[in-house]
């Protein structure tokens, strides 16, 4: 399972969970911004792969993603 939250200076953060393990800290998503109280959204379109959209301070959609054996966060 996989967190998201946006920090009051617009930070997106992350931390997550497998089964029968503790929450891990939070960290920051490199690159990643979104206007301050905004939501994040997650979608998995496949095993291991995670694409994170978010509103940009002017209004702009900003997205990120996440795949396995890539190992980091990276804009599209």
């Amino acid at each position: 399972m996989d967190l998201f939250t946006v920090s009051p200076t617009g930070t997106v953060s992350s931390t997550w969970k497998n089964p029968d393990e503790t929450w891990r800290p939070w960290f920051p998503i490199p690159s990643s911004t979104a206007a301050p109280k905004s939501v994040v959204t997650a979608v998995a379109p496949y095993t291991n792969e995670m694409d994170l959209f978010t509103l940009e301070h002017g209004g702009g959609m900003r997205w990120t993603s996440w795949h396995n054996g890539r190992g980091t966060w990276r804009d599209l």
